[in-house]
């Protein structure tokens, strides 16, 4: 789509060769991130980001809270701590600080807790009472069976809304006399988003050439080891958009942006001063279009659609897990070890001159990207029952196929 977009806007026919070797890494490049040839283990560099993790999900104890349990009804329910675990905690009973000294006490200690409810109580709990990320585990036909699949049934990947376009007048790409020629140079794009999916957008959009600004905020925590990888290529600007300074200053950011990626829940912007009848009234003022890309878990219709939701979360609700953990010879789901899905959140950067007032992809990566994977593990048919000599595969060859 970039080779397009350079032959669309600078006339250059050329080439394009992938290596697929390193194609594949993509999937784990969070992990793989050095500074400095130091990898994320490194003392001082950890230092530098655990500063961000305000809500302390690196403390072994609290980062059991996000894994998956068996519930009372015998079924499993993934619960989710997010990027502070405190409200997960209390929903289920369990302290803030850790008084066991072993993981496998710790675990014992959540399983207990968690057995005591049943998974649509805690599912129902956890987003609608204390909106938290969270879902129960169930197999591929009955996630094909619920409310939410059937209302996202027709959706695509992504699907594209146009507005305003009788006023807006259209607009060519910005002149750049860089020599670079790179596809999305002289656009600028405000990227408000946290941890993989729709920051891994955001930074494709840097390495297209775009100038982007992450908003980031000084009193929300952040999953420190991604931004070493999430935040390549990127600016950064700290706002705490719930102060008249923090909204003000984004006002400024956006009356220059050609383009917006919005991560958070749905709703959020919109309660912060910034939904969309906002910005199409700042691109009707100015006379040009803003394209908005926006990105959630579960899709933009049907009873689920305002959930917050993770790339576990998508895998356990769509049927992933449980085609992972058959897969695997057990008799229990199992979470893949790689955010694929997340990863594979890149939008189609449209090789057309006209940018509109109101044009956002909206991406549903958790649950529409994860439904491919779903669909391959259960095409492979007699290959997910191995017997029982055979030992299974590693972690990292189980992911190869789907994705």
């Amino acid at each position: 789509m970039g080779n397009a977009i350079v032959q669309e806007r600078f006339d250059v026919l050329q080439g394009v060769s992938i290596n697929m070797d390193m194609a594949s890494l993509f999937l784990m490049s969070s992990a793989l991130a050095t500074v400095d040839d130091k990898p994320l283990s490194d003392a001082k560099l950890a230092g530098r980001y655990l500063k961000y993790d305000l809500g302390r999900t690196f403390d072994p104890y609290r980062q059991l809270c996000t894994n998956m349990y068996r519930t009372r009804d015998g079924r499993f329910f993934h619960l989710h701590g997010s990027m502070n675990p405190d409200a997960s905690l209390a929903m289920v009973g369990m302290a803030r600080e850790s008084a066991f000294t072993t993981s496998e006490d710790m675990m014992e200690a959540y399983a207990h807790k968690v057995a005591r409810f049943d998974a649509e109580w805690l599912d129902v709990e956890a987003n609608e009472h204390w909106r938290q990320a969270g879902g129960v585990c169930v197999r591929a036909d009955e996630y094909a069976a619920s409310a939410q699949a059937k209302a996202i049934r027709d959706d695509g990947l992504y699907t594209l809304h146009t507005f305003d376009t009788d006023e807006l007048p259209a607009v060519p790409y910005p002149s750049v006399d860089t020599g670079r020629r790179r596809p999305l140079e002289g656009l600028r794009l405000l990227d408000l988003s946290r941890v993989i999916a729709t920051p891994t957008i955001a930074k494709l959009a840097a390495l297209f050439g775009a100038t982007v600004i992450r908003v980031s905020c000084p009193t929300q925590p952040d999953m420190g080891p991604l931004l070493i990888d999430g935040n390549l290529g990127k600016l950064d600007v700290s706002l705490d958009l719930k102060t008249a300074h923090g909204r003000a200053t984004l006002r400024r950011l956006l009356d220059d942006a050609d383009m917006i990626l919005d991560g958070y829940r749905p709703g959020a912007l919109e309660r912060l001063g910034f939904g969309d009848a906002y910005v199409r009234a700042v691109a009707r003022r100015r006379g040009r279009g803003i394209v908005v890309v926006r990105e959630n878990c579960y899709g933009w219709h049907g009873p689920l659609a305002s959930r917050a939701g993770w790339q576990q979360i998508s895998d356990c609700v769509t049927g992933v897990a449980w085609a992972m953990g058959d897969f695997m010879g057990l008799s229990e789901p199992v979470v893949p070890p790689l955010p694929n899905s997340d990863y594979q959140n890149r939008p189609r950067w449209h090789p057309r001159r006209r940018r509109q007032a109101r044009d956002p992809w909206r991406q549903l990566p958790c649950r529409r990207l994860a439904e491919p994977v779903q669909s391959t593990a259960a095409a492979s048919g007699p290959a997910l029952s191995r017997p029982s000599a055979e030992p299974a595969p590693a972690a990292s060859q189980l992911c190869a196929a789907p994705l």
